[in-house]
């Protein structure tokens, strides 16, 4: 039943998405992304961020293997914790990607649609006019710079 839910929000999401920019479909695909890997990036986040952690309470202390191991227990658990908040947040904020920014950015001078920052992804994160691959707005041909014989 849950996952029929958060099928039909993400299908609302989708079928809503073409009415908004770029940000809007960047933020939500975003969200879309870390919704579906979540059981996985609970868990990598959770592990990764407790044994940073535990080998600095090693470092800190001056102690040996055992300590780190027992500094990363509790560090997983609260790690796990904030990395399962971090998920929600992106599972809450995927419907309004879909449904309410694209409104906010009718505005001529309305805010700027970033997606959010708990998670840092080359894919969704860098802005697309600076990918090799974007060409400008619709119509707008790219600058060709000549050398040499042209001149």
């Amino acid at each position: 039943m849950k996952l029929g839910k958060l099928i039909g929000a993400l299908a609302i999401a989708v079928l809503v998405l073409p009415m908004g920019s770029c940000q809007s479909m960047q933020r939500a695909s975003k969200d879309a992304f870390v919704v579906l890997t979540s059981p996985g990036l609970i868990l990598m986040g959770a592990s990764a961020d407790a044994h940073a952690g535990a080998k600095e309470v090693r470092k800190g202390y001056a102690s040996g293997g055992a300590t780190e191991i027992a500094a990363f227990v509790p560090l997983f658990f609260y790690n796990f914790v904030k990395h399962t908040g971090y998920c929600l947040v992106h599972l809450l904020d995927l419907p309004l990607a879909g449904l309410v920014y694209p409104w906010a950015e009718i505005a001529q001078y309305g805010p700027e649609i970033v997606p959010l920052d708990y998670y840092q992804m080359e894919l969704f994160d860098k802005p697309w006019n600076d990918r090799p691959w974007y060409r400008g707005p619709i119509g707008q041909l790219p600058k060709v710079e000549t050398t040499g014989a042209g001149k």
